[in-house]
């Protein structure tokens, strides 16, 4: 008995260590920085691969005391248009809302900004042309570590889902 008991000890040890670990200290100066994969392109073209980064700027007393970010992302994806290659680039930068949470191991935000998509065609004229477009946004992250969450985006950008992973800079 006394074993059994040492063990669901252990394991509920184990359990929650990496809880209590991942409780993130997000606040004025937070920085990070992630990977992406978008799913569910408006072009129907392949998975867009990109990268994010943030940084909390300040907290808003006056709106909840949730946070402001400044977020800058770029996604890059292709497509075979009328026998030419068409490859799109994404730089964005958007304006975020962090909703103030009492669990720490999550984050939602809202952001709006605006992004450049640059048109890369493999032959003289694919139809499509680069320019400027709206960023609209919901997302979060799941703190696993104090240092690495897991982050999702859902919106109007390269892919209505961007999944990935972001890693605390500061």
């Amino acid at each position: 008995m006394w074993n059994k008991s040492v063990r669901i000890i252990a394991i509920a040890a184990l359990i929650a260590a990496p809880v209590q670990q991942a409780r993130a200290q997000m606040g004025a100066g937070y920085t990070d920085v992630g990977v992406t994969l978008g799913f569910g392109t408006f072009t129907g073209s392949g998975l867009p691969i990109g990268g994010r980064f943030e940084k909390i700027l300040q907290t808003l007393p006056s709106l909840g005391n949730g946070l402001l970010g400044v977020g800058v992302g770029v996604d890059h994806y292709g497509f075979n248009h009328d026998g030419g290659d068409v490859g799109y680039t994404n730089l964005g930068a958007t304006a975020n809302y962090h909703f103030k949470l009492d669990d720490t191991r999550f984050d939602l935000f809202a952001g709006a900004g605006l992004g450049l998509h640059m048109v890369n065609c493999g032959k003289d004229n694919c139809g499509y042309s680069s320019g400027l477009f709206p960023i609209t946004r919901l997302g979060g992250r799941y703190f696993m570590q104090s240092n690495i969450a897991l982050y999702g985006d859902a919106g109007y950008g390269a892919a209505a889902l961007n999944l990935g992973v972001t890693f605390k800079l500061k």
